[in-house]
């Protein structure tokens, strides 16, 4: 299998970027995982624990293909929750271009994210993220490539203004 990182760790914040391909744009296409598949709206309440899923090359959220989504997340919020135990695999053969990343678990609020887990098995992608807090802390999230090419950003663990320990890139080339 083929491992290629463009950039090996880049902290970028992509959020507020459109992506557009052709004169289709994905501004406000998002995927939340569930523990039971994703959703393309936030939900209420938020999930923090619990999302296990894996994504294909045939995977469909309400009809919108796998490589439209603008951001990709295992566990969601946007407030203080913690966002914890989520685990996203993907198993693609094709491009996902994700606007504003892949992540096993964000918090937009004071909410910590730790312990998520993002395994690439295949597939190329613009940017992963572990876990991200925004105010909170962000630790021992896990990323692990058995295969695949990152173009952007790669980041175990990130915080704006809370801690980030513990967190771990593993590739197996």
């Amino acid at each position: 299998m083929k491992f290629d990182v463009k950039k090996k760790v880049m902290l970028a914040v992509l959020a507020g970027n459109m992506l557009c391909m052709g004169s289709v744009c994905a501004e406000d296409i998002y995927w939340y995982g569930t523990t039971s598949g994703f959703v393309n709206e936030k939900p209420s309440p938020a999930v923090t624990t619990g999302v296990n899923l894996t994504v294909t090359d045939d995977y469909k959220v309400h009809g919108d293909d796998v490589t439209e989504p603008n951001g990709i997340y295992g566990g969601y919020t946007d407030g203080s929750d913690t966002i914890s135990g989520n685990i996203l695999t993907f198993n693609l053969s094709n491009t996902i271009e994700v606007g504003a990343g892949i992540y096993g678990g964000y918090t937009g609020g004071s909410g910590n994210a730790n312990s998520n887990k993002v395994t690439i098995n295949s597939g190329t992608f613009n940017s992963v993220f572990g876990g991200q807090s925004d105010s909170g802390n962000a630790n021992s999230n896990i990323i692990m490539f058995n295969g695949g090419t990152v173009a952007e950003a790669i980041c175990g663990g990130f915080t704006d203004n809370g801690n980030a320990n513990s967190n771990s890139i593993t590739a197996y080339i």
